[in-house]
């Protein structure tokens, strides 16, 4: 049976996954429905700083549940690529390879860190 504490951060990866795949598959103009509509300078670079810490952030979060570097990226490259190829098809959304790396990179990124926390914690 979970503790207390695993089944709090199994909730909060679960909520911030569904949360992710809704945001994934909305329309844009939906976000953006209270921006004003001029063009915003740098979108693009936000948009995969966007999509780094988004993946980043939900490796993190299965890592503490799962508690495998492996598994938690699994789920979060499986879950990029879904998504990206879901948006392929999604009239309103784009497919994007550079949003899916990005992705990925912000998965290496977080499964490193958890990699060297754990190597200092051992020594």
């Amino acid at each position: 049976m979970l503790r207390y504490s695993a089944w709090m951060w199994y909730l909060l990866a679960v909520t911030y996954h569904i949360t992710l795949v809704v945001l994934s598959i909305i329309p844009v103009s939906f976000l953006l429905s209270y921006v004003e509509a001029t063009p915003i300078a740098g979108l693009e670079s936000q948009d995969l700083l966007m999509h780094f810490t988004a993946y980043f952030i939900l490796t993190i979060l299965w890592r503490k549940v799962i508690l495998t570097n492996r598994g938690s990226a699994g789920i979060a490259i499986a879950t990029g690529g879904v998504l990206e190829a879901a948006q392929y098809a999604i009239p309103w959304r784009s497919f994007s390879i550079f949003d899916f790396l990005t992705g990925a990179a912000g998965t290496a990124a977080a499964v490193g860190l958890a990699a060297l926390l754990r190597r200092r914690a051992v020594s």
